[in-house]
């Protein structure tokens, strides 16, 4: 099962910290935008951190279990998607041995005449 722009109320498959796909669409655009355009960043900023949508603001990120469902992301709502950021290591049902120590005799050399 993809792990890329899970919609809301889905299962999660995989356990691990998702981030929002939309938060991080929309920094991307933003920064797009701004260069292509030759605007000034600091000239819209005002204007898109009263909207939500400012290029300061962090990417939503969450760690959601196998089974659980997703919720919506608090800055994007209906049009949040997760994806898989970083998917957390299985750890195994019973301890494992370590490898046990081996000691090694060093052997002292004679002097050397001289």
């Amino acid at each position: 099962m993809s792990t890329t722009n899970l919609r809301p109320n889905t299962i999660v498959p995989t356990s691990g910290t998702y981030y929002c796909f939309a938060c991080q669409f929309k920094r991307d655009a933003l920064t797009t935008l701004t260069k292509q355009s030759g605007v000034s960043v600091s000239e819209l900023k005002g204007a898109l951190n009263a909207h939500g949508y400012g290029l300061n603001k962090p990417t939503t990120r969450k760690r959601f279990n196998t089974g659980e469902r997703f919720d919506q992301c608090p800055v994007c709502k209906e049009a949040t998607g997760w994806s898989l950021d970083m998917q957390e290591a299985v750890r195994p049902s019973a301890p494992l041995k370590l490898a046990e120590k081996k000691k090694e005799l060093l052997m002292e050399c004679p002097p050397v005449p001289g």
